[in-house]
């Protein structure tokens, strides 16, 4: 056993060791880049140089000299690392097209150097005595040459036109050498089989299938077990798949290194649903491919992991498919009801329910036959329709008795209600609601209940769904957490960052604050308003206390915008009073009566002109008012929204009245004898229009139903 002491120096000479590894200028030793086979020699050695230089000869011989594993990773990785660096990019591209797509991030330094050798080397490799070399030398491999170099070439010539999908040139080799067909071709023993499953290229397996006579010769696997039906399950190529089955049914059965067969590969890649799907589907006996103790689900995850990837992608039909599919090949999981009661006990897939439901859970009102709302209709009414059937799986698994003891942190739904209310989806918390009320009684790990999580979470669906309930229940709206914080205490806490963001600027963030506020005051009884809870704060400090920096940051947002749109309307009233005192055309000089007085554009302009200096004006001096206000926290409740409200609308106006007027003068001076003019001049003058409308109305529609359309109304509680 190796001494505290002793294992501590060991671990930090090993990290000083890498480190200084890791600081070596590659450069130094490795002058070439690889191009090809004309300069791998050298290319070879000044890499082995380099290697040998920093004692790492066993990242390639395999001999680690008791190094730890998470060091032999760290050297692995700068081993790749300094190889494909040295590599051009014609050599690097074939270097990571031939690394297994499902084994990308796993392959060894020592492999791509194999795989290197196998290209261009043309060698191999095998440990010399040690009676022979010294101990300095002994993990240095000798080159031999490679006598059958015909063989290699073929080799290369059969993976290089499988990769590109070429059956007419894989034919032409194949017609001479029949058995190279199902030979290992690449480092780690796939075949060609195994390379045209990976990349996808279906109609060159096809043809390959179609070349195998011998259907034993496609069982054939790679160093790590795997057949071509494990590589078509992992990389979810279902059309392989189906045609390997065709050829030879008893790959469904063939176990890898690991023990998995090709449904347990696609099982355990729980993204992988199509081919996971067909697999079942296809096995005679479904359970060869499943664990043996799948009907326990507190024993298994991936099923969970299943559903979660249906439900996340929102492939609901492909979820009650899927369950349907397990229930009827699996007799085992009708008794434990396993396609939906495993969403409720790891809770996941239920979860992630809500989260699609905050997406697509969202009533589709529109009944024009448009592609897109047709889609998101479609995907709500699945969603409800999983939804329904694993609330009616969770209330089957309840106790019957209503007088029975009822613990609601035990019950399935604990997680799934609460995520659903932190998250605002108001139909999976209906549903659960409906199937037992008295799940409102979950708590999280703070202690909140539905109630309370709600109000902290600002879940305006849930807390609108659930309000009839607080007004007619007392017990509800007294209620504290375990520092006596009643809801108006948790009304006066900072919603979190991710309710915030989706409101546009920090005045309407901070008025949405002191709706919430408002609002659960007008529910509690009076003498809540100034209760104190364990830290001595009430309602109104804690409010206080938790948005300071929110006013400040209304405060610069309020100022910012005001002064921005007050250069404006002074940059609109200075142009529109000098159009003004300038009258186009000129006037009488007896009478002053301008000359173009009877044209119906002159009057356009005249009439443009007047509303557009009043309404500039009159936005300045309300933008004046805000920027002269004392910006307290109740004033951003109705007061500066409102202002800022008047203020933009105004501007608006004075701002289209501006164009048209110009557009007017523009015309009558210059086009007045050719009227085709007045298209151009008019798509013209509603561009700058449609630019501050486009940019602006967004924040005016936010300002104007926030503040006059209240967020909170009655809903009917189920």
């Amino acid at each position: 056993m190796v001494e505290p002491s002793n294992a501590l120096y060991v671990a930090q000479n090993e990290k000083f060791e890498f480190e200084t590894a890791s600081n070596v200028n590659v450069s130094n030793f490795v002058s070439v880049t690889l191009t090809g086979e004309d300069n791998y020699k050298i290319w070879r050695a000044q890499m082995l140089c380099l290697v040998r230089s920093r004692n790492m000869s066993g990242i390639i011989d395999g001999h680690t000299g008791g190094r730890s594993r998470e060091i032999i990773e760290k050297y692995d990785n700068l081993f790749k690392g300094w190889i494909l660096g040295s590599l051009d990019e014609r050599v690097l591209k074939l270097v990571t097209d031939s690394i297994p797509v499902y084994d990308s991030y796993n392959s060894r330094g020592r492999h791509i150097w194999g795989m290197l050798n196998e290209y261009y080397g043309r060698t191999k490799y095998y440990q010399d005595n040690p009676k022979v070399n010294d101990a300095a030398t002994d993990l240095v491999k000798i080159i031999i040459p490679e006598h059958n170099n015909d063989n290699t070439e073929l080799k290369k010539k059969l993976r290089d036109v499988t990769l590109e999908g070429r059956w007419w040139k894989a034919k032409s080799i194949l017609d001479n050498h029949k058995d190279a067909a199902t030979e290992a071709i690449s480092s780690n023993d796939n075949t060609m089989l195994h390379l045209a499953v990976e990349k996808g290229n279906n109609y060159f397996l096809e043809k390959l299938l179609n070349f195998i006579q011998d259907g034993e010769k496609i069982e054939k696997k790679n160093s790590d077990g795997y057949t071509a039906l494990h590589i078509a399950a992992m990389v979810d190529n279902k059309y392989a798949a189906e045609l390997l089955i065709k050829k030879r049914k008893e790959l469904l059965e063939i176990e890898d290194n690991r023990g998995k067969v090709p449904l347990r590969s696609a099982y355990f890649r729980a993204e992988r649903l199509n081919t996971f799907l067909y697999l079942v589907e296809a096995t005679e006996n479904a359970q060869i491919g499943l664990p043996p103790d799948i009907s326990h689900p507190p024993m298994v995850e991936c099923p969970d992991d299943i559903f979660a990837a249906a439900i996340f992608m929102k492939q609901y039909a492909l979820l009650q498919m899927l369950a349907l599919k397990l229930i009827e090949k699996i007799p085992t999981l009708v008794q434990a009801d396993f396609a939906l009661r495993q969403c409720g006990n790891n809770r996941k897939p239920f979860q992630i329910l809500a989260f699609g439901g905050g997406i697509t859970l969202t009533p589709v009102t529109c009944f024009f036959p448009i592609k897109h709302l047709e889609k998101k209709r479609k995907e709500y009414k699945e969603a409800e329709q999983i939804l329904e059937l694993i609330c009616k799986r969770f209330s089957s698994s309840g106790s019957s008795d209503p007088n029975a003891y009822f613990d609601p942190n035990a019950y399935f739904n604990t997680g799934s209600i609460l995520e659903a209310v932190r998250l605002d989806v108001v139909e999976v918390v209906r549903s659960i609601l409906h199937q037992d009320s008295r799940t409102i009684g979950c708590k999280n790990v703070n202690g909140h209940n539905v109630i309370q999580l709600a109000i902290v979470s600002r879940s305006k669906k849930v807390y609108n769904h659930i309000r009839p309930l607080l007004e007619c229940t007392e017990s509800y709206r007294s209620i504290q957490d375990s520092t006596k914080n009643n809801l108006l205490h948790l009304a006066g806490r900072l919603a979190p960052l991710t309710v915030l963001s989706h409101t546009r600027g920090a005045a309407l963030q901070l008025q949405r604050e002191l709706q919430w506020f408002e609002e659960v005051k007008k529910l509690i009884s009076p003498t809540e308003h100034l209760a104190e809870n364990s830290y001595k704060e009430t309602p109104e400090m804690v409010f206080t206390r938790e948005h300071a920096d929110l006013v400040k940051e209304g405060e610069q947002w309020m100022k910012t915008t005001a002064e921005s749109c007050s250069i404006t309307a002074a940059l609109i009233v200075t142009i529109v009073f000098a159009a003004a005192i300038t009258v186009p055309g000129g006037s009488n000089q007896e009478t002053g009566i301008p000359l173009f007085e009877k044209k119906t554009a002159f009057i356009l302009f005249a009439v443009c002109d007047a509303i557009s200096l009043f309404t500039a004006a009159t936005s300045l001096l309300v933008f004046l008012s805000i920027l002269t206000t004392r910006f307290a926290e109740k004033d951003f409740l109705v007061s500066l929204p409102r202002r800022l409200i008047i203020g933009l609308c105004l501007l608006f106006i004075s701002t289209a009245a501006m164009m048209v007027a110009f557009s007017a003068i523009l015309f009558l001076v210059f086009c007045d004898q050719t009227p085709w003019m007045l298209a151009p001049i008019g798509g013209l003058t509603c561009l700058p229009i449609l630019a501050i409308v486009t940019l602006q109305l967004p924040l005016v529609v936010d300002l104007f139903l926030s503040t006059y359309f209240p967020m909170f109304g009655k809903q009917r509680s189920d």
